[in-house]
């Protein structure tokens, strides 16, 4: 295991390189000159051109690139072309907000998802197996910032149940915990009807083999089956699935903090894009990248703890 997941360590590192690489050079070759706007509709040529020198956007791109990955190697992630603070300080202050916030995402989907996958498996075409799919589907087809709006205007405008904007609590207080649930539910529903789906079926597979009709026939509990001899035989496929929604959750933050006003660092990517603020896109790219290729080898590690048959030399 141990030289397993040095390997993997190892592997991550060309990978988040070619992050950078692709970013870097994505980001400068579309349409839109940060100088101009930062100088403004009134600028002239030769104020628009001071600016980019003074930002060292007049030097050639590969030689950019390349200073850019030196200060990175050193940890420095470059200063904001818009607010001219350091880019690392502005990801680090909204980094834990993101990664709160798809944590939480993929825990709403887990309860909904997989808690009702494993139910209408137990209970197929029953009334509770007829409502979940339907009502699963329904996330498929409704847009997260849809559904952001709806949560807001019913539970924080009409009932005030809960806050409609920001991150304004400690996040383990009872108001920081308030502060998450209609942004999490908003962005953890879409996931939904893909568990439970997947859920559904894989325990459906498993519970007709003929080692759980053993189980079933040597009188053991229903709850011991189920969690035991079942659902761990199942979960492989949906950590998978899981983890593949990490990853969409992580980009979907920049719609949801959008909606709800949140600190974090999708917002600030949405209005990174909108200035074509280079060093903070690039960084908020490589962070999330990085997030997500963690919680890839989180999940590939977790494959032997589900399943000891499961061994990587």
């Amino acid at each position: 295991m141990a030289a397993y997941l040095i390997r993997r360590i190892l592997i991550l590192i060309p990978t988040l390189f070619a992050v950078t690489v692709v970013t870097f050079f994505a980001l400068h070759s579309a349409p839109g000159d940060p100088a101009s706007i930062l100088a403004g509709p009134e600028a002239s040529a030769q104020d628009i051109a001071n600016i980019r020198h003074k930002l060292g956007l007049d030097q050639p791109v590969i030689n950019q690139y390349f200073r850019y990955l030196w200060k990175l190697l050193h940890g420095d992630m470059g200063i904001s072309l818009t607010t001219r603070r350091s880019v690392t300080s502005m990801v680090l202050v909204r980094y834990p907000n993101t990664v709160r916030l798809a944590f939480a995402s993929i825990l709403i989907t887990i309860i909904l998802g997989v808690g009702g996958g494993v139910i209408a498996a137990i209970r197929p075409r029953s009334i509770l197996d007829n409502i979940t799919t339907p009502i699963a589907l329904v996330g498929v087809a409704m847009p997260g910032f849809w559904l952001g709006l709806m949560l807001m205007y019913l539970f924080g405008i009409k009932l005030r149940w809960l806050p409609v904007a920001g991150f304004t609590h400690p996040a383990w207080s009872w108001g920081g915990i308030k502060d998450i649930i209609m942004p999490a539910f908003s962005l953890g529903f879409l996931g939904v009807a893909s568990v439970l789906r997947l859920t559904r079926s894989s325990m459906l597979d498993v519970l007709g083999k003929e080692y759980i009709r053993t189980a079933w026939s040597k009188g053991l509990s229903e709850w011991r089956i189920i969690v035991k001899h079942a659902f761990r035989n199942a979960a492989i496929p949906v950590v998978t699935i899981l983890g593949m929604r990490m990853g969409i959750f992580l980009g979907g933050t920049v719609i949801i903090e959008s909606v709800f006003a949140i600190n974090g660092v999708g917002r600030m990517v949405l209005r990174s894009i909108l200035t074509r603020d280079y060093p903070v896109l690039a960084a908020s790219v490589l962070l999330i990248a990085a997030t997500f290729a963690i919680v890839n080898l989180l999940v590939d590690v977790s494959y032997s703890l589900i399943d000891v048959r499961i061994r990587y030399d």
